[in-house]
């Protein structure tokens, strides 16, 4: 869906779709976040990032995101802490939009990073801008439809961005009322 605007909305689109059992936390974690690192992002670029699978807090209350093979028993070696997941988007130095699919989905919080002056001396109003989309609250289960093959969240995120009554104005761009 996103390649379908490049040229017209955005200059250029690269995507890196995880799905299934290529969604390992090292899958995850080499293929879709290090592969983002390892491009060249600038203040000028959006990163936009879906995760969608399972999500639960180990006994020290922490969040952890699973993927495919996800072990509760071990879930600092089978999924991705709340920790490792902010330190990623904090070496970002775009604008980051994140979507998250999983149970107790808002316990991630992107990092803030407050400043009173810029680093590059740019301007200040461009870039690292961080907005997160969650399933449920802290302390709520997402739902899943095997049907569907993935979260009710997930079908509602594709619906919005595929149908064209998304386009509220008809100027080709989607509209957030």
């Amino acid at each position: 869906m996103w390649k379908e605007r490049e040229g017209d909305v955005f200059t250029t689109v690269e995507t890196q779709v995880l799905t299934n059992e290529h969604a390992t936390v090292s899958d995850i974690k080499e293929r879709g976040l290090e592969w983002l690192l390892e491009k060249s992002l600038t203040v000028d670029d959006t990163v936009i990032v879906f995760l969608g699978g399972h999500g639960f807090f180990d006994r020290y209350d922490e969040w952890y995101f699973g993927g495919h093979e996800l072990d509760v028993e071990r879930l600092s070696t089978t999924g991705i802490s709340d920790a490792e997941l902010k330190s990623f988007f904090g070496k970002l130095p775009t604008n980051t939009i994140l979507f998250t699919d999983s149970c107790f989905a808002s316990s991630f919080k992107l990092p803030k990073e407050i400043r009173t002056t810029p680093r590059s001396g740019k301007n200040i109003w461009r870039g690292q801008g961080k907005i997160a989309y969650s399933s449920c609250l802290p302390h709520e289960q997402s739902l899943e439809s095997a049907s569907l093959g993935h979260g009710i969240f997930t079908k509602a995120i594709l619906e919005y961005f595929e149908e064209p009554a998304g386009d509220v104005d008809g100027d080709g761009f989607l509209s957030c009322m």
